[in-house]
């Protein structure tokens, strides 16, 4: 089951919120905008998505030191989460 607190390495949307204190809307707001780190899907689950708790946590201290955050190019991470073709 997917980790629904900020003592995991994957974060579901309420721990992103209580960690940050953002609303969801602000949150999906500036995922948009490329200002906070964007969700990532579960692969396999349609719907479910989870952000990296150290992307959360480096966004976090640069908001605390005035720094701006912003979101790194498309990584090997997410080559990995791609679906992969069934075998035939």
């Amino acid at each position: 089951m997917p980790q629904s607190s900020t003592d995991g390495p994957l974060m579901r949307l309420p721990a992103v919120v209580a960690l940050t204190g953002l609303s969801k809307s602000e949150i999906y707001r500036q995922v948009s905008e490329g200002r906070f780190p964007r969700q990532h899907p579960y692969p396999g689950m349609k719907k479910a998505t989870f952000w990296i708790d150290d992307e959360v946590r480096e966004w976090r201290a640069c908001a605390v030191d005035g720094r701006e955050w912003r979101a790194p190019p498309i990584d090997e991470f997410d080559e990995l989460l791609k679906p992969t073709p069934p075998s035939r």
